[in-house]
């Protein structure tokens, strides 16, 4: 190359090399000191990187005397006032002041991004692994009992009256666990036991409906379980424990001879590798000897979740996440009478037992504004399940995959969209054989912060579905606003349109359950809906003292609602048959108000507290009480007038009008004592066939009129940083407690348990 025309080019990029210098440096938190992984640096000529996940970065600086911009979600934005002139290398320590005080939480659940929860458009609460620590819960669904709105009975969850009972199939609730449903393909049941709870990072429950972002079984919410991040640092803990069922205050309920034990141990490893990988560990194994006759169960669970970012490839995460469960227990339908309310109808137990497994690669990308996700489980249920009268044994294979990419346009706009497809394969004797169902879906959505007062999405989705030969589709669409009214003061409104399509399990089950049989029904339809409401949430700080109060009004309306209904559907003429059959029950509105509060603070450096609590007043009813919903085996047509046992303002079966929930903690020094309670009003309507041909079912509700107030009481001593040890009793006024017809729950308990951690 001529010499003249090299001293042209290396003029004209002089300033460049010249100028050009290594910016280092880490970001944390200015209170608690911790590195703030994720969090956004550019410089002044838009040069730009995240932080890894131990809060570091380095990019290169193309000008002299540039500034640093730093953002993250839930902290104030930082601006450099210092310019930094030419040096070879230089490393900086910034450090971010939160935004908000009180309670606040970084969710993710309402846009697949991280949000402060204050800012988000629905109603969403978390709970914190904390919780099932202090009041050593074994089981999610025990864990979700403690939140505003939510029942679970029967294993299946509804939030704000949007369900009845559907004895485990047809759930209205997404389950999620890192993103991706954990519904089985062929009953749409929650599959609770395949829950890695002791590695759980919280759980994200956002109510009303949420098809748009996740699907067909979100039409009344979805409980999100996010696991532990890559971890950066060691960590374990582990606890074993052992207890005891107390006898029922009625000494006919008792049929034991011996005390009725439980007992488990659980623990969660968190692991780093080195700086790009790491792991994280937890299992857990339990028995109960059961308080119902011939009702025990065993359980073992193990999870783990390898994590890899190549430090060669900026952006690139990968993971590999895997949980095992196996089950042994028994399960019985109804009780054989109101002074036998612990032994099953018949003695009449379904004895199931089987692995159930899932595994899960994941691959992430981001690059500048943009970033790829492709998320994929294959999961394996196998229940080898039987009774004395019916064979329910049962598998099946489901395979999810989801492609989602965000471009992350500005600050104030973030677009979703994304590409998702679940197939499952299933053999049951109880669904009449071999079975097919598919999923695919395209959704998009818009996230907007225009001004700084004001948050906006809008997205829609559109869905096919499958089973067999029978196809539905819809589209369905959401939007909402948050409205920074006042600093800490922030009111939302949302609309969101949802659907469910039948299950195989409802569409073709055929079986019975002691006496009680299960009719299939071919003929159901999709039910479709939405939900709107408007919520008011204040943060606030007092010295040492922080918290939030909220409260929503809600509108969720349903048509074509499918529920099972309990009646005569055995051959024409017979006097026999009767049990419960999936119907499209019509119309159905659910109006409602919902407070909750949560408070945390010190009264002295070694003395803390925390306090959640929450009511929820729902109004569920029939808009159409006298319309037939279906005919009985003689021809007669069925509705809800004839059907329920009180049509008084014609509120829907199985539900609970009034919901409270109150949890308290509070630490003294080396010693923590902690108390909560459960209140659920009176389940005022039930399928009247429960009163005329399960024995006692209608003398218990009438002696019974005022509902179920349950509390516990736990009380533990650390004994050095590592060790503690804690006292626990459930249910300690040994309160009784119809959860549904011809079903008592526990009586008081206790158990004692050791833990240790470091």
């Amino acid at each position: 190359m001529p010499l003249k025309r090299l001293l042209i080019i290396l003029l004209i990029f002089s300033p460049a090399l010249i100028n050009a210098q290594a910016i280092e440096g880490i970001i944390t938190d200015s209170q608690t000191g911790d590195p703030l992984p994720g969090a956004n640096v550019v410089t002044t000529e838009n040069e730009g990187v995240t932080t890894d996940k131990n809060g570091n970065f380095s990019l290169t600086a193309t000008q002299a005397n540039t500034k640093l911009t730093v953002t993250f979600v839930g902290y104030k934005p930082y601006t450099s006032s210092t310019l930094y002139p030419f040096r070879d290398s230089i490393f900086i320590n910034i450090k971010l002041q939160p935004t908000t005080a009180g309670l606040s939480e970084v969710v993710v659940s309402a846009s697949t991004y991280e949000q402060r929860l204050e800012e988000v458009t629905v109603s969403l609460d978390v709970l914190s692994p904390k919780l099932a620590e202090d009041k050593n819960l074994t089981k999610v669904e025990d864990m979700l009992s403690q939140a505003p709105g939510v029942v679970v009975t029967d294993n299946t969850a509804n939030i704000r009256s949007g369900s009845g009972w559907s004895y485990g199939t047809g759930t209205r609730v997404q389950t999620l666990v890192d993103y991706m449903p954990l519904i089985s393909g062929d009953a749409a049941q929650s599959q609770w036991d395949l829950v890695p709870l002791f590695s759980s990072d919280r759980i994200e429950i956002m109510k009303g409906a949420s098809s748009v972002l996740y699907g067909s079984a979100a039409m009344n919410g979805v409980i999100h379980i996010l696991t532990h991040p890559q971890p950066t640092q060691q960590a374990l803990s582990v606890n074993v424990f052992s207890g005891f069922y107390d006898s029922p205050k009625r000494k006919e309920l008792k049929w034991w001879d011996k005390p009725r034990l439980t007992s488990g141990a659980n623990f969660d490893w968190q692991q780093p590798i080195n700086a790009q990988s790491g792991f994280v560990l937890s299992g857990s194994i339990y028995d109960d000897q059961g308080f119902r006759y011939l009702e025990e169960e065993t359980r073992t669970k193990f999870f783990g979740k390898y994590f890899f970012t190549p430090a060669n490839v900026k952006g690139l995460e990968l993971s590999l996440a895997a949980h095992v469960s196996y089950a042994n227990n028994g399960d019985a339908l109804l009780w054989q009478n109101d002074s036998l309310g612990y032994i099953p109808l018949d003695s009449s137990v379904t004895q199931s037992k089987g692995w159930d497994f899932y595994v899960d690669p994941v691959i992430s990308y981001r690059h500048k504004k943009l970033k790829h996700s492709l998320r994929n489980r294959y999961m394996r249920l196998n229940n080898n399940s039987k009774s004395r009268e019916a064979d329910y044994t049962n598998w099946s294979d489901q395979y999810f995959s989801q492609y989602t990419l965000q471009y992350f346009m500005s600050e104030k706009l973030v677009l979703t969209g994304g590409l998702s497809s679940a197939q499952t394969i299933s053999h049951s004797v109880v669904f009449q054989g071999n079975h097919t169902s598919a999923n695919q879906a395209a959704f998009i959505q818009a996230d907007a912060e225009p001004w700084k007062w004001l948050n906006l999405n809008i997205g829609m989705r559109y869905e096919n579905a499958r089973i067999d030969d029978v196809n539905y589709s819809k589209p369905v669409f959401r939007g909402g606003l948050n409205i920074k009214v006042l600093p800490g003061t922030h009111f939302r409104a949302s609309y969101g349109e949802a659907f469910r399509f039948p299950a195989v399990s409802e569409t073709y089950i055929s079986t019975s359950l002691g006496p009680i049989q299960i009719y299939p029904n071919a003929d159901l339809k999709p039910e479709t809906g939405y939900t709107y409401e408007g919520g008011l949430r204040q943060m606030f700080r007092l010295g040492a003292i922080q918290g939030y109060v909220d409260v929503a009004v809600f509108n969720q309306k349903y048509d074509d609602m499918m529920e099972y209904t309990f009646g005569v559907w055995g051959k024409p003429g017979s006097i026999t048959g009767f049990g419960f059959k999936a119907l499209n029950v019509g119309s159905t509105t659910i109006k409602g108000i919902e407070f909750s509060a949560a408070l945390e603070g010190q009264l002295h450096p070694k003395i803390d507290y925390r306090i959640l609590a929450g009511y929820t007043y729902s109004n569920p009813v029939s808009d159409n009480p006298e319309d037939p919903i279906g005919k009985d085996n003689n021809g007669n047509d069925l509705t809800y007038i004839n059907s329920s046992s009180d049509t008084s303002n014609y509120i829907l079966k199985y539900r609970f009008q009034h919901n409270a929930k109150v949890d308290l903690q509070l630490n003294l020094w080396n010693w923590r004592t902690g108390f909560s309670m459960r209140y659920n009003s009176f389940m005022q309507n039930i399928d009247e066939a429960f009163n005329l041909f399960i024995d006692g079912v209608e003398d218990y509700r009438t002696e019974h009129p005022n509902g179920n107030l349950i509390c516990d009481f736990r009380l533990g001593y650390q004994f050095t940083k590592k060790v503690s040890a804690d006292i626990l009793a459930n249910n300690i006024f040994n309160e009784e407690q119809m959860i549904r017809p011809g079903f008592l729950g526990p009586p008081r308990s206790y158990s004692l348990r050791l833990n240790y951690s470091f």
